[in-house]
Order: C-alpha cells, then structure tokens, then sequence
C-alpha cells in the first residue's frame, strides 16, 4: 500500500515537474517575444530619426560651408575647414568607440566562476 501511494506521488511530482518546466520555458519565450517586438519597434523609429538627421546634418554642414565662404573665404578653403573639423571630431568618437569595446570585450568572469562552482557542488554530491 506505501509503495504503491509512493509510486503515485513520484509519478505525480514527475508529472508537476515537467509541468512546472514547460510553463517556465512558454513565459520565457513570451517575455522574449514581447521584448524582440519592442526593441524591433525602437529600432525602426531610431533608423529613421537616423535618416531624419542625416539629412538635417548635411543642410547644417552647407550652411556652415556657405556661410564660412561668405565671410571672405573662397567656397573651397570653407570646405576644407569644415571637413577637417569633421575629420577630427570623427576620429576622437572613433577612438572613444574603440576604447569603449575593447574594455566592453572581457569574459563574463562571474559566471564562469559560478558554472564552475556548480559543477564542483553537482561533482561533490555525486560523490557523497
């Protein structure tokens, strides 16, 4: 009699269990879905306030080129000024990206210490 309502609460936990698990991995995959749909969105509205803005730069950049040139400059020399500023500021955000990655590229040492400390625990046990 106990060991067959032992078998029907092991069968029963097993039961529950892969339950629990596949309810688990549906609320994950909707979480994710719904965060892909959003980050989606925010990055069509980005791409074209990108757009937007290029656009918006270049009319900004004439302007300065044209009105350097109208203050005594030749057209060309007020190109050459505007694009070396360009240049220059180009290069220091490319050097401030590149620092940022590579102090971005390390290992994620935390949680290769923890997976190996849950190996050693799971191993231990295993042994006992």
């Amino acid at each position: 009699m106990i060991a067959a309502r032992l078998q029907d609460l092991v069968e029963r936990l097993s039961v529950d269990t892969s339950a629990l698990i596949k309810s688990e991995i549906d609320l994950v995959k909707s979480e994710l879905t719904d965060r892909a749909k959003s980050l989606a969105k925010a990055a069509a509205f980005g791409g074209i306030a990108l757009i937007l803005l290029i656009f918006a730069m270049v009319g900004l950049l004439l302007g300065a080129i044209y009105g350097l040139a109208e203050s005594a400059l030749p057209l060309w020399a007020s190109a050459l000024i505007v694009g070396g500023v360009l240049l220059l500021v180009g290069a220091v955000f490319g050097l401030l990206a590149l620092r940022a990655a590579k102090s971005g590229a390390r290992k994620p040492e935390q949680s290769i210490a923890e997976a190996k400390e849950t190996v050693h625990v799971i191993a231990d046990e295993v042994r006992a």
